[in-house]
């Protein structure tokens, strides 16, 4: 069994003590939390082209770098371009934004927000990303992930540093 902290949205979530581990949640026999069916929803944050700053502050999720050919450029401005390579010409949660930073690496973000649901969308969190597998954990993946970590406590140290005293 794990165990890892998320941000319950209204900060509400099912438990037994409040009487709320009803419908899909049922008591543990372990300790007095509940175990519930989940399911997973995701959504596009946006339905246009967003600013490079509006990008970074409200997508999560990092996408791969764009390079296949069956990837075609929905739409862009200077900072953002926007990929999709399922076919669709429309910004939507399949859509990939490469965007270029002043002070960092190129980011290429995936335009999706994906939810944990509990009991019929009674109880929500915002779906915690992870890269390497769990059953089959390779070098390769941990790397990246760790590379993936330190990147972004770095260049975010240094957007802080530039937007405090620039």
């Amino acid at each position: 069994m794990h165990f890892f902290r998320v941000h319950w949205f209204s900060d509400s979530y099912p438990s037994i003590k409040d009487s709320t581990c009803i419908g899909q949640c049922m008591p543990s026999p372990y300790d007095d939390s509940c175990i519930c069916r989940v399911t997973i929803k995701e959504i596009p944050v946006f339905q246009r082209l967003p600013s490079a700053e509006e990008a970074v502050k409200h997508l999560k999720i990092g996408g791969f770098p764009v390079g296949s050919p069956n990837c075609t450029k929905v739409a862009s401005n200077s900072q953002v371009i926007a990929w999709n390579c399922n076919g669709s010409n429309s910004v939507d949660n399949n859509t990939v934004f490469e965007v270029s930073q002043k002070y960092g690496p190129t980011l290429y973000l995936k335009n999706t927000n994906s939810w944990v649901s509990i009991n019929n969308n009674n109880f929500q969190f915002r779906n915690p990303p992870h890269f390497i597998n769990q059953w089959e954990p390779t070098l390769r993946d941990v790397i990246y992930e760790t590379d993936a970590v330190l990147d972004q406590l770095f260049f975010t140290q240094i957007q802080l540093h530039f937007c405090h005293f620039v």
